[in-house]
């Protein structure tokens, strides 16, 4: 699934370059990572959206547009029909870092 990432960079006027910094990361880096064959962990496009005050399905998608595409976590694979799709598998991503948090409490 494609991220915008470099569009809400722009639409913010925030340069790759002050991003990387933000993230302790070199802009070559960070370039890598986010570019169409990119595939950023999911702590770093949580670390990007909080940096870029927006929500994490935004770096994703318009919240107007069809939605399509599969992402793997875990190595399972899922596939996203729309925005609540996103959500839902995010939700369950959060949940499942919560529920692994409190185990080692």
């Amino acid at each position: 699934m494609k991220n915008r990432i470099k569009d809400i960079l722009k639409d913010k006027g925030v340069s790759q370059k002050e991003l990387a910094e933000k993230l302790n990361m070199t802009e070559t880096g960070l370039s890598i990572s986010i570019n169409e064959n990119g595939n950023p962990p999911l702590k770093r496009l949580e670390d990007i959206a909080n940096i870029l005050e927006v929500e994490l399905v935004e770096l994703f998608t318009p919240i107007d547009s069809n939605t399509k595409g599969y992402i793997e976590h875990n190595g399972t694979i899922h596939k996203i029909n729309s925005i609540q799709d996103l959500r839902n598998l995010l939700e369950n991503i959060d949940g499942e870092k919560r529920n692994s948090d409190n185990k080692y409490k």
